[in-house]
């Protein structure tokens, strides 16, 4: 009974991060994806949700999710060093995205910075072209099958630029980043 009673509250837990971090699912491609801009939805053509105890598909069948980290979206853009939102690493390599099929990876987690989502506090590469190349990359990950999870990973409030992780979102911007995300996603 404790064993169930831990596997519902597992299935609750990731509701309420699924709930709090948007969980983009994506299991084909997007067409039209290099013309979509920040107000262009994506609207997931397959979906996971929790049944019981079990995250399950559309089709009602068990989703075990096996994931990585593709970190560099959270800090290369606000540590203004570099003019590419991934810090130098290919974003889009399909031998990267072969071999973590060949690893049995599903899902992506996307740590995402909401000074460079927002295009705020000095960030150079932010707004606009920050949101495209985060698009871009949940459009390819899914037309290779992954699930994606975006997080905001770096925030911090007022005019401060997000260098680092904080214990909780901001008053400041982190529900302004929300909305947003939830606009263009």
């Amino acid at each position: 009974m404790r064993l169930r009673a831990r596997a519902a509250w597992v299935a609750g837990a990731l509701l309420a991060v699924a709930c709090s971090c948007l969980v983009v699912i994506a299991g084909q491609e997007v067409s039209g994806a290099s013309q979509l801009t920040s107000t262009t939805p994506i609207l997931p053509p397959h979906g996971i949700h929790v049944d019981g105890n079990r995250l399950v598909d559309n089709a009602g069948a068990t989703v075990m999710l096996h994931g990585v980290d593709m970190s560099g979206t959270e800090y290369a853009c606000a540590q203004n060093y570099t003019d590419d939102p991934f810090g130098g690493q290919p974003e889009d390599d399909a031998q990267t995205f072969a071999a973590m099929r060949s690893w049995h990876i599903n899902v992506v987690r996307l740590p995402l910075n909401e000074d460079c989502w927002l295009g705020i506090n000095g960030v150079r590469v932010g707004g606009s072209t920050y949101r495209a190349a985060i698009i871009k990359l949940v459009c390819d990950l899914g037309a290779s099958g992954f699930y994606v999870i975006l997080d905001l990973h770096w925030s911090t409030p007022g005019t401060q630029r997000a260098l680092s992780q904080n214990p909780a979102p901001d008053e400041d911007h982190s529900p302004a980043f929300w909305a947003s995300v939830a606009a263009t996603m």
